[in-house]
């Protein structure tokens, strides 16, 4: 990279155009007396960056969890959702992990006995989970719903997502969840004058007023016409004929054919990986440069103190998947390793699981499936067997802890016929399998096991 394509892409975005939206601080002010708090808005209409932008001037402790697909999975969840807890109070973070995901009514007493140690009564407490539309995993909405109804008066649950949440709380509860929608995130076309001449020079009240006809107050849209306005004195109507394609258009030409090559081809890596902490950004850049140039792109994705993490919008983070075809199959290998390698050693498990299968590293995959804590939750071990079946079968038979993670697998999900029958003549240490399947219970098949490969 030459000097002048440093100083060219680093400093593009410096000039950032900033609205005071008076009206929806008010809502979110109203919203902070509410035990629950749904705010729902299809992609674009800057949910995420409404909420946060409030909730950091204000004086609440603030837990956020970014939601992924993969969070459906209760043993992902759970690695998760300690994480955050442990960035503000890690003693209590490293317990809730011990206990695991309170599937149980007595887990769940647990669970909140010993959050309710850490919520202060002269604080307000609140957990964010964004993207929630993506959770339908029933325990976890279950889990939420309880945490709802059981959390003191100054702690509160705030839910972004794309889709009004079918989330239930008990009938006392129901009167204070507070909703923000659609309607409310929306700019107005006062606020789309306001932050539109805040960009451009010279623009008229008729293209304003364009402006707000194309866009309909979706944020995303009015902030990317607002940096096109700042190079051009022209409006190109990208939103008139179809709002999805104009958008990945005005990102197409305002964000990605302005930064740097490195940039692009790292900003593609990292939109392959769902975890973006700080320190795992890093070693994917492996300088400094790359970092300070990202955080350049500062109204599509941000740093969270709290968190230690980046966050990218999630309109931006698609159009950067739709993309990744342009990645070469080294840089694919390089950055699921990297990834699985620090997941591992920052005990996301099952993150890592899922790297290194996309890496092909199936020997690191059956080594973290070994060392599962046992009892195995049911969609934990499903989940493992279908990746287990992906694997080819030269390479299972192959390890000598197959039949031992095989049997633990399926003891998870209650099925105890043991291994296929084409399988059993293929396997290592068959022999010591059969033996199990002989005695009367788990436990004396376990430490059967246990010797052989002990």
């Amino acid at each position: 990279m030459n000097n002048n394509a440093n100083k060219h892409s680093i400093e593009y975005r410096q000039n950032t155009a900033y609205l005071n939206r008076t009206g929806l601080q008010s809502l979110m002010e109203k919203a902070m007396g509410y035990p629950l708090v749904i705010v729902h808005a299809a992609a674009g209409y800057g949910k995420t960056y409404t909420v946060n932008s409030f909730l950091e001037k204000s004086d609440a402790i603030v837990s956020w969890m970014q939601i992924s697909e993969r969070d459906n999975l209760t043993m992902r969840f759970w690695e998760y959702f300690t994480h955050m807890i442990s960035l503000s109070w890690p003693k209590i973070g490293s317990r809730l992990a011990e206990i695991g995901f309170p599937e149980t009514n007595e887990a769940f007493k647990r669970f909140m006995t010993m959050l309710q140690e850490i919520i202060s009564p002269s604080e307000k407490f609140v957990i964010v989970f964004d993207d929630f539309h993506l959770i339908y995993n029933p325990a976890i909405v279950d889990f939420i719903e309880r945490m709802a109804d059981s959390l003191p008066e100054n702690a509160m649950i705030m839910l972004l997502s794309r889709t009004a949440p079918k989330i239930n709380v008990s009938g006392d509860e129901r009167s204070r969840v507070f909703t923000i929608e659609e309607d409310s995130l929306r700019f107005t076309k006062e606020e789309v004058a306001v932050y539109i001449s805040q960009t451009a020079r010279h623009i008229t009240s008729s293209t304003i007023q364009t402006i707000y006809d194309d866009t309909n107050g979706l944020a995303l849209a009015v902030n990317l016409i607002g940096q096109s306005l700042t190079k051009t004195v022209s409006y190109e109507r990208y939103l008139a004929s179809e709002m999805e394609g104009g958008i990945t258009k005005l990102i197409e030409n305002e964000i990605f054919q302005t930064i740097s090559e490195p940039l692009r081809r790292f900003l593609l890596r990292i939109s392959l990986i769902d975890h973006r902490a700080s320190s795992l950004v890093n070693v994917l850049a492996r300088e400094m440069l790359l970092i300070k140039e990202m955080e350049l792109l500062n109204d599509h994705m941000r740093y969270d103190f709290c968190l230690d993490a980046y966050l990218i919008n999630r309109l931006f983070l698609e159009y950067l998947q739709q993309k990744q075809h342009i990645l070469t199959d080294k840089e694919r290998y390089d950055t699921y390793q990297e990834a699985g390698a620090w997941c591992e050693n920052n005990n996301f498990y099952t993150d890592a699981l899922y790297y290194y299968e996309k890496s092909g590293d199936y020997d690191s995959v059956m080594r973290i499936i070994a060392h599962f804590r046992y009892p195995i939750s049911q969609d934990v071990a499903k989940h493992t067997l279908m990746m287990i079946d992906r694997i080819p079968e030269s390479v299972l038979f192959s390890n000598s802890l197959f039949p031992f993670i095989y049997m633990k697998l399926e003891t998870g999900i209650n099925r105890f016929d043991g291994l296929p029958v084409h399988m059993r003549e293929c396997v290592k240490g068959y022999e010591i399998w059969s033996e199990y399947q002989a005695e009367t219970t788990f436990s004396r098949g376990f430490s059967t096991i246990g010797r052989f490969y002990g």
